[in-house]
Order: structure tokens, then sequence, then C-alpha cells
């Protein structure tokens, strides 16, 4: 399946789904939608790659096979997407379209420009990093306040402390691949009770790293680092080198793991939307290696046109 193909699907499933979770929609406990999924936060990241995908849809051109439907999806997903009330999917969103703005932006300049141009994107975020750094505190009360969680991010630090401790014991080879979130594991027990997940099901350390450290240990996630981070970089020199709405796409929806890794497990689970996305973004990555060679100063690479023939 070309690139341009898999875009439309996506579109399409995502107006479709969204319609459906529209007439046959479920209220969660902390009062934001779940459309027709088990979790809240399942239901906001299918809403933000809705958005992602309109989006890239809208500024990558104006052809009419896919402008007019991307229009359509991205204001049905925004919609889901605020009905959600997910923080972190919002912020992510929000985050990842910033980004390919910027990526469109930059693929308007060539040579040194270009080079001056990503020299200075990254003397800012350093600061912004820094920043940060020195005023964690003060910053920290911010965003808590701006999201409404608590300093425990709505217990994610608890849960993380006990996959430090989880990642001592066995940090090799972990645990098992979906051996840890088990009925008569013990410690699973407890969380499952402490935090009223009652189904046993759907529960996880809110972090990607993380959770697959305990899973797979250090060498599963080396492993796992090199492949989407390897796959992250080609991904964004494709895009800078050839930029359309097909490239927006598969940049974005990285993107967009990328930011919300640090707070969900994006990948890698069965059956589960956005592992197949992530999957698929790796997939057309693998493709640039016998088509183009990644350069991000190069203006225009017409072979990367290849991967959507």
């Amino acid at each position: 399946m070309s690139i341009t193909e898999f875009m439309k699907v996506t579109i399409w499933v995502s107006l479709l789904v969204g319609l459906l979770s529209i007439s046959f929609n479920t209220i969660s406990p902390s009062g934001g939608w779940t459309g027709i999924f088990a979790s809240k936060n399942d239901f906001a990241q299918f809403a933000a790659s809705g958005v992602i995908t309109g989006f890239s849809g809208l500024i990558g051109g104006l052809r009419r096979n896919i402008f007019y439907p991307s229009l359509i999806c991205i204001a049905l997903s925004t919609y889901l997407l605020i009905k959600a009330d997910s923080a972190g999917a919002l912020i992510a969103t929000s985050g990842s379209c910033l980004i390919v703005l910027g990526i469109k932006f930059l693929g308007r300049f060539r040579g040194f420009a270009r080079f001056f141009l990503l020299a200075f994107m990254f003397l800012v975020l350093l600061f912004v990093v820094l920043f940060v750094s020195l005023n964690l505190p003060a910053m920290q009360q911010i965003l808590l306040d701006a999201t409404g969680k608590d300093a425990t991010m709505t217990g994610r630090t608890e849960l993380w402390e006990v996959a430090f401790d989880e990642i001592e014991k066995r940090p090799i080879f972990g645990t098992g691949y979906k051996a840890y979130w088990i009925p008569g594991n013990s410690m699973a027990e407890q969380l499952w009770e402490k935090f009223g997940i009652a189904s046993k099901q759907g529960f996880h350390f809110h972090n990607t790293i993380i959770s697959n450290a305990v899973e797979i240990g250090i060498f599963g996630v080396l492993i796992l680092v090199y492949i989407f981070f390897s796959s992250s970089y080609r991904i964004a020199c494709w895009a800078l080198n050839d930029p359309c709405s097909e490239t927006f796409f598969v940049f974005g929806l990285t993107a967009f793991t990328l930011i919300l890794m640090n707070t969900e497990v994006m990948f890698f689970s069965q059956f589960h939307k956005q592992t197949v996305l992530v999957i698929a973004a790796m997939a057309y990555a693998a493709r640039l290696r016998g088509v183009l060679v990644p350069k991000c100063l190069q203006h225009d690479s017409p072979r990367a046109r290849l991967i959507r023939a």
C-alpha cells in the first residue's frame, strides 16, 4: 500500500469511527468522552491521530481528493479531542502540529539557510530546556494548574517508582513480553487494587520506555530505541526533502508518538491502533533505505516520490 492510500484510509476510518463515537458515546467516570472505546486515553489518541492526519492534508496541498476530506476530518477530530478531556493528548497533538509546521517552513529553504535555521531552532530548544530546568518547581506548578493534575500526575510518579524497582530486579531481559500485568502477579494485583482497576485490564506504567524496560529489559529497550529513533530520523529527513501531505502525515504521527510516549505506552501492543500506525511509519521509513539517502540539508529529492507510487 502506498503512503497516499494509507493516508486516505486513515482519513476515512477516522471519519467513520468519529461518527460512531458520537452516535454511541459513553462517558468516563472523570467526565471525559470515551466514544466507542474502552478508555478515555484510547479515545483521545484516536481523535489526535485524526487531527494530525487532517492537518497534514490541509497544509500539504490543495489536492481535492485529500484536502476536503481532511477538512472534515480535522473539524470532527478536534471536537472529539476536546470532549475526551485528555491533557496529554491535547499537548502532544498541538506540539506535533507545530513541529509539522516547522518542517513545512524549513522545506522552503536550502543549503546554508536551512542549516542556519536548524541551528537556530536547536539553540532555542536548548534555551527552553535550560530555562525549564532552572525553574522546574514553578514550571511544574504552572503545568499542573493548567492540566488539573495533582503532583503525582494522577498516580504516574508512584507507578514509575514501582517500575524502577522491577527493572532493578531483572535489568537485562525483564519479566517477559506482556508478562507483568497478569492475574496472579502479586505486585500487579496490589496496583490494580490501589488504583481501583476492577477489570484488571488496560493498565500500564504510563511511559513507553519504562514499561518496555520492565517487560523486555534494557536489552530489548535498546533495540526498540534504535528502531524507532532511526526510523524517526529518516522520516524527518523525508519530510524536509519532499514536503507534501503524505510526508507530513507520517512525520506528524511520529512526532505525536515521540511526545506522548513520555506519559503513555505507545507501542508495542497487539491490535492497538497506535502500534499499527507506528509500525506503518517504520515500514515506510525502511523503504527509504533503498530509495533515499537522508540528507537534511538537501532541498529536494524526487526519488522520494517513488514511495508514494
